[in-house]
């Protein structure tokens, strides 16, 4: 920019005619020449008396067409710097003509007489007559429309991003080197509880669930965390940790980073994060459902057989005694047939239940199907230990039910099978009890068995 004052002119003498326009009629031609910002020198009628090349390329005027023209012959609109029309009284020659001060900086659009736009930051500065009248004006133009492109291109995506975080259904978080939140998007306002505001500066670590806080550290080591030894951007592999939300609940993300620091446009670490909460109740239900029976909630066999495989291993590998325990129910059928099926399903509920508070902590109760279950007694210092415990389950068995107004009396068989001693694997230890359990209902039910050593 050229950074002039008014400048005093003296008016031509009496009886001699002011030049004609020229480019070398104002200053020394070579200087302005040489200007890479536009020179344009007005008289009080707005013609053009004098412009370098410089003005000429910039307006896309060919070489001596600007003078002797007003500016209305050479752009069709003047445009103030948010894109309106700007009137003719607030163009910066007529803003100086009129206050008599420089006009410095003023940015403006013109829609050039080719089509095209360009925008100018311009001077404009009176050249005052010794009367003070100021009948010319001078301007200096600098073409910034590449700048502006930029700009406006800046903002565009500025926007697109803005408006893309703002509606996004994920998490979008930036963190520093040490882990402090730099930016959060307005979703954790939805999906945690959390004002975005309010969690700038907090570190990351603070809203981790404790278990998983060694596992986000070994997972983007050694570059997530130490800024020291960062060279490139990286992505880490997904991973899922759970983080508080504002109601003190835990919610499981899928989250995903991208180093960033060297981008200067970032600076961070980006972490794209996705609440999977839902989906891991769902196949925690799934998990559940896969492995317990639907009517009795207890453990079903696929279970029972993963959970007795390990019991006869530990048992081996430590040389102790666990037994399994068959359970048949006595005239079941018949509570089907007179009461109904409904009823039916009511006493194996209630029995599950009975069952449940029969066994010590370290056991499991499962049920095998239709009437039968078996519960699995863990680390047991005899057979002594599997019979007493037998006799509690008949003693709880052959207590009274109420089940939908109807009284219930049922029995039950059990066979006891002793781990390892009657079978070394699920299937062959499952057979022993169960063969027990008949000898106990053939001997007259309500009754327990425990497997023969022959």
């Amino acid at each position: 920019m050229i950074e002039t004052q008014p400048i005093a002119l003296a008016e031509p003498p009496l009886g001699i005619a002011p030049p004609k326009p020229s480019k070398a009629a104002f200053g020394p031609d070579a200087l302005y020449a040489a200007m890479s910002c536009g020179i344009v020198i007005q008289d009080v009628d707005t013609t053009v008396l004098y412009a370098n090349d410089a003005a000429e390329r910039i307006l896309a005027v060919p070489t001596g067409g600007m003078l002797g023209r007003t500016p209305k012959g050479l752009y069709r609109n003047v445009r103030r710097e948010d894109g309106s029309s700007m009137p003719d009284d607030e163009w910066p020659t007529t803003t100086a003509r009129r206050t008599r001060q420089p006009v410095r900086g003023l940015t403006i659009g013109l829609d050039l007489a080719n089509g095209e736009r360009r925008w100018l930051r311009v001077d404009a500065v009176p050249i005052l007559a010794i009367d003070g009248t100021p009948p010319r004006i001078m301007s200096s133009l600098t073409d910034i429309t590449t700048c502006k492109r930029v700009e406006e291109e800046l903002r565009a995506s500025e926007q697109r991003f803005r408006a893309l975080s703002e509606h996004a259904t994920d998490l979008i978080t930036v963190l520093d080197g040490d882990g402090l939140i730099l930016y959060s998007s307005p979703s954790h306002q939805s999906i945690l509880g959390y004002a975005p505001e309010s969690l700038l500066g907090v570190s990351v670590v603070d809203l981790l669930h404790p278990g998983d806080v060694a596992d986000i550290r070994a997972s983007l080591a050694p570059w997530a965390w130490d800024t020291a030894t960062h060279d490139a951007p990286g992505v880490s592999n997904r991973m899922e940790v759970r983080i508080r939300h504002a109601n003190s609940s835990w919610h499981t993300l899928e989250v995903s980073t991208n180093d960033c620091r060297s981008d200067p446009a970032v600076r961070g670490i980006i972490v794209n994060s996705r609440d999977v909460s839902e989906r891991k109740r769902i196949e925690h239900h799934l998990r559940y459902l896969a492995h317990h029976d639907m009517l009795t909630g207890l453990p079903n066999r696929a279970l029972l057989y993963d959970h007795l495989a390990r019991e006869l291993e530990q048992s081996a590998q430590h040389g102790r005694m666990m037994a399994a325990l068959f359970l048949d129910l006595d005239g079941f059928k018949a509570v089907n047939d007179t009461l109904g099926h409904d009823v039916g399903d009511l006493l194996l509920q209630t029995l599950g239940q009975r069952l449940c508070r029969c066994a010590r902590d370290a056991d499991l109760v499962a049920r095998l199907a239709g009437d039968e279950f078996l519960i699995v007694l863990s680390d047991i210092g005899s057979g002594d230990d599997a019979s007493s415990i037998a006799r509690g389950v008949l003693d709880v068995c052959a207590r009274p039910f109420q089940l939908a107004g109807h009284t219930v009396s049922v029995t039950a068989s059990v066979g006891i099978g002793l781990g390892p001693l009657h079978g070394h694997t699920p299937e062959a230890l499952i057979k022993a009890a169960d063969a027990a359990m008949y000898q106990a209902k053939h001997s007259g039910r309500n009754q327990y068995r425990v497997t023969s050593d022959e």
